[in-house]
């Protein structure tokens, strides 16, 4: 419900492509429990449950695994 209101948001008011609104199965376990927002970077982050950074993407592109890497290295987050 999260994701497809916020996709439906940025499709309609943010011009974002339509694609958004069509998630795979593959990328359903990127929208779920770990899910976080990097506000400084503008990151979407998916989060190991230890808090260590799996994958992120900028806004609708996901972050190879160098510029992953470089970004957060051995980065912890912890709430």
């Amino acid at each position: 419900l999260i994701y497809n209101s916020f996709a439906q948001f940025l499709v309609k008011e943010k011009g974002y492509d339509k694609e958004l609104l069509t998630v795979t199965p593959e990328d359903w376990d990127f929208c779920c429990k770990g899910l976080a927002l990097d506000l400084e970077d503008g990151n979407f982050i998916k989060l190991a449950d230890n808090g260590t950074v799996l994958r992120a993407s900028h806004g609708t592109k996901m972050m190879a695994p160098e510029a992953l890497a470089e970004e957060y290295g051995g980065k912890e987050w912890k709430h």
